[in-house]
């Protein structure tokens, strides 16, 4: 004579149910990691691009600076200072770049929202970290 199933069908129903939602739970676990991982390359990439951009923001100020000083003695001499010196900056590239950075991190931190949400929907009892 064969024991019966602690539970019965619902038990092992349940049992099932709970299965895969671990498996997605998992899962979800697994693309919340690499869009974190996503979001920290994106994060210095852009602070990079901000601090280059800063930086030659800085140099082309310099340079302006330069001529307010040597302008008058050039002139003197019959030297335009864009003889010598010739600067051009334009920042559109760089930051429709940033700006575009921007957007996909924001993105990232979005679906990130959504998935701690969602995780902590299924499993309220079980804190997790964002």
């Amino acid at each position: 004579m064969q024991k019966p199933v602690e539970g019965g069908e619902e038990a092992v129903k349940s049992a099932q149910e709970i299965g895969a939602i671990d498996k997605k739970l998992e899962t979800l676990k697994q693309e919340t990691e690499k869009a974190e991982f996503e979001s920290a390359a994106l994060t210095l990439a852009t602070e990079n691009l901000r601090q280059a951009r800063q930086t030659i923001d800085r140099h082309v100020n310099a340079l302006t600076g330069l001529r307010a000083k040597f302008d008058q003695m050039l002139e003197a001499e019959g030297i335009a200072f864009e003889d010598v010196v010739s600067v051009s900056a334009s920042y559109g590239k760089i930051d429709a770049v940033i700006a575009t950075k921007e957007l996909v991190f924001f993105k990232v931190l979005g679906q990130n929202l959504e998935r701690a949400i969602w995780r902590n929907l299924w499993h309220p009892w079980q804190p997790r970290s964002i």
